[in-house]
């Protein structure tokens, strides 16, 4: 099958604990962004750093990348998959997101957002990152 797209997922620390409505302002900022061009992805928020999918036309998402990475409340952006894809997970959604540590008793969360963030880290822990991306993607279908 030939690709259709292309996904990034990265990590990175947040520089400080943000507020609820802070999270809602940069999902609500996040998702008229992605839309404007055509990027599809997920956020997830847990014990201090973002766990976060991009997908669209290469180009553009790394685009949006640079953009991220300059952002000041990330710092220790881990870089663990940029590839290809046959079709993105997660098309229908300019930006999903979901604060894990705030939902007490999510199920099937896994326990990568629950370890602490390791800047070290490395794509050989991406098949790891998926299991909550993709148990949200199920979730939400």
């Amino acid at each position: 099958m030939r690709p259709s797209g292309f996904q990034l997922i990265y990590c990175s620390e947040v520089t400080a604990p943000p507020s609820r409505d802070h999270l809602k302002e940069l999902l609500q900022a996040s998702s008229l962004n992605n839309a404007t061009f055509a990027i599809s992805g997920l956020l997830l928020y847990g014990n201090g750093f973002f766990l976060q999918v991009l997908e669209g036309v290469e180009t553009l998402v790394e685009l949006r990348m640079q953009r991220i990475a300059k952002d000041p409340r990330h710092h220790n952006i881990v870089y663990l998959q940029r590839k290809c894809v046959p079709q993105r997970s997660f098309k229908d959604w300019a930006m999903g997101f979901r604060d894990l540590l705030a939902e007490e008793g999510v199920d099937g969360r896994g326990d990568f957002l629950e370890v602490p963030f390791d800047a070290g880290w490395g794509p050989e822990v991406a098949e790891h990152a998926r299991v909550p991306l993709e148990r949200f993607r199920r979730d939400r279908g």
